[in-house]
């Protein structure tokens, strides 16, 4: 019988040509003759002549045998795993740790050094890295700008199409003002601002409203009134259109090539604490970027042949400044265009 988890181990035995070789350096070692071992007594002064001396190979192998009757544990089958375990947690205990004389474990100093190795490895990789995804998502955004304008482009040829070659424009009572956004009332009520105007577009189904809406504008409006005659507020306009309050409607059959919307103007702006009217800003010059795409300072323009600019500068192909009429300084909402190749973009 063994106990559980025991088992006897198997008798061990010296084969014979192990066993002659056993004795013949033993008793080559032994300079008495014969091993006497205890436990088998014989004596040389017995009166009957002693026995034979039982060879040394047979004393081992009954050495072998008594042992082989003692239980030996049989090891867990995870015994080899246990112990590679114990052996990573020592080396990773010695090299982030050392015990203290109280035996609690210290931080050493070796891994404070590399902790702050890969955190300045960190803050050095995101200042060098973070400006160029900065400018690549900007870039993106300028891009989606300018596929809006063309597709602007291309209702406002529809639309003149329609309209024996005008730009899109409501009824305009002479001398009103143009910066009054967020115009309501019937159709054939006096336009009060220029984005009315090209409000049209979305009105009658020209262009969605998702086309009008920059995406550098946090204020841009996703889903418009298609009923509405104007944008809500000036903050929610994102570009700019030519000034349609001229006393005759502008053809594009009879324009050389000038622009007709832009990024918004950021010379105009709306009056704090009022719901309508803007002010003209006079701290900045006239050749001040758009406010949108500010990382890459500049803004698209969309000229009468429909084609997309990207320009650092506020001018026209024809080399005039977008934001201004050639002649005002300062603006009160009732300037126009001083003739027909003067681009004056406002909201």
């Amino acid at each position: 019988m063994t106990e559980p988890g025991n088992q006897p181990l198997r008798p061990v035995t010296l084969t014979g040509a192990d066993a002659q070789a056993l004795d013949t350096i033993i008793e080559s070692r032994t300079a008495a003759g014969p091993l006497k071992l205890a436990g088998l007594p014989y004596a040389s002064n017995d009166a009957a002549p002693p026995p034979p001396p039982t060879p040394p190979s047979v004393l081992v192998s009954h050495t072998l045998k008594l042992l082989a009757q003692s239980p030996v544990a049989v090891p867990p089958e995870d015994l080899a795993q246990r112990t590679l375990q114990r052996v990573a947690q020592a080396r990773r205990g010695q090299r982030f740790g050392r015990p203290s004389q109280a035996g609690q474990w210290q931080l050493s100093s070796f891994g404070w050094f590399e902790a702050a190795a890969l955190a300045a490895v960190v803050v050095i990789g995101v200042s060098v890295v973070w400006p160029v995804l900065e400018r690549t998502r900007a870039a993106a955004r300028q891009l989606s700008c300018a596929n809006n304008l063309a597709a602007v482009g291309n209702a406002i040829g529809s639309y003149a199409a329609d309209f024996d070659n005008q730009m899109p424009r409501g009824h305009v009572l002479p001398g009103s003002v143009w910066w009054n956004v967020g115009q309501t009332g019937e159709p054939r009520d006096p336009v009060q601002s220029n984005s009315a105007h090209l409000y049209r577009l979305i009105r009658l189904g020209y262009a969605g409203q998702e086309i009008l809406s920059c995406p550098d504008n946090p204020a841009a409006m996703r889903f418009l009134n298609l009923e509405a005659h104007d944008w809500p507020t000036p903050a929610s306009v994102s570009y700019s259109y030519q000034n349609q309050h001229t006393p005759f409607a502008i053809r594009l059959d009879n324009l050389d090539e000038i622009a007709i919307l832009a990024d918004k103007n950021p010379l105009f702006i709306a009056r704090p604490g009022q719901t309508q009217g803007m002010q003209f800003r006079l701290d900045l010059p006239p050749t001040a970027p758009t406010a949108f795409h500010s990382s890459l300072h500049g803004q698209n323009i969309l000229t009468s042949t429909g084609r997309v600019l990207w320009s650092n500068e506020p001018f026209g192909p024809n080399a005039d400044a977008i934001w201004v009429t050639r002649q005002d300084r300062d603006y009160h909402g009732t300037e126009i265009p001083t003739d027909p190749s003067d681009s004056f973009l406002v909201p």
